[in-house]
């Protein structure tokens, strides 16, 4: 986390640049290992693909809470969104991950008229992860 920048926002926006590096695995090193900052951003694109096909309806849109959690929504992702939509929840959003080694790049929007829908999946997390029984060993 030391080495996560702040960039400067863009004009007559709300975007905030966040860079961080992504390790380069040594060449002696198993090519399948993923670094965490790769990690975190996949599982991040994760949540938002499921979070948008669920509003949209997708085929392949989460049904219940299992299918939610496993694919990537959380509470965090989804009360981060709400904060992002505003005190009032008036504001849309877009949400750009980039991928600079495969120079690609995901855009999520999000109409404010979702944040309920979105609000009521965060209260169905929340009730699940409070309900759930902890393991003892």
């Amino acid at each position: 986390m030391d080495d996560v920048k702040l960039g400067q926002t863009q004009q007559g926006s709300y975007i905030v640049n966040i860079y961080y590096p992504i390790e380069q695995t040594p060449i002696n090193e198993d090519l399948t290992q993923t670094s965490f900052s790769e990690c975190v951003s996949q599982n991040i694109s994760s949540g938002l693909n499921a979070l948008s096909a669920y509003l949209n309806q997708g085929d392949n849109a989460p049904r219940d809470i299992g299918d939610f959690i496993q694919k990537g929504i959380s509470t965090n992702l989804c009360e981060s969104l709400i904060r992002l939509s505003g005190k009032n929840q008036h504001r849309d959003l877009e949400i750009t991950i980039y991928n600079d080694a495969l120079d690609d790049k995901q855009i999520f929007t999000l109409a404010h008229s979702n944040i309920d829908k979105i609000k009521s999946i965060s209260t169905q997390l929340q009730k699940k992860s409070t309900s759930s029984p902890i393991m003892k060993s």
